[in-house]
């Protein structure tokens, strides 16, 4: 659900709406949305809010599986200077892990697959602090198996 093209390592983007779209963007060059995705991920957070900031230094944007979601997947973004997104709990945001599922069961097991990973102490630095994109994968790999 994870390679090499959907992760940015170090991305200098300044506002929660770049992140979103390079999330977005991402998941589009791994073949897991259209583009009209990258645009529902971007009206979710006008519309709704920061929601999607679930844990500090982490966000998990994404739009509705009919607005352009072609199989499931996610994308990393790592950012060179954490974003506040508005989210006074978890801001501001470091990684930014872009999420598309095809229908409701496919996101409710992403996320919880998710939530495995993300249950490890400091999971969220490491990946900010990751050097290349094979040590994301594996860092996402190793801690959900």
């Amino acid at each position: 659900m994870i390679d090499e093209k959907t992760i940015y390592l170090k991305a200098d983007l300044q506002t929660p709406e770049e992140v979103i779209r390079a999330a977005g963007q991402a998941l589009l060059e791994g073949g897991y949305v259209d583009e009209r995705y990258i645009e529902s991920m971007v009206s979710n957070y006008l519309i709704n809010g920061p929601y999607f900031v679930l844990a500090p230094g982490l966000a998990l944007p994404h739009g509705r599986p009919e607005d352009g979601a072609l199989r499931t997947g996610m994308s990393v973004i790592t950012l060179k200077e954490a974003v506040e997104f508005g989210n006074q709990a978890n801001d501001p945001v470091k990684v930014v892990v872009g999420i598309a599922a095809m229908d409701n069961d496919d996101h409710i097991k992403l996320m919880s697959q998710l939530a495995e990973v993300l249950n490890e102490k400091d999971i969220v630095g490491k990946i900010a602090r990751a050097d290349n994109k094979k040590d994301v994968i594996n860092l996402l790999q190793t801690n959900n198996q």
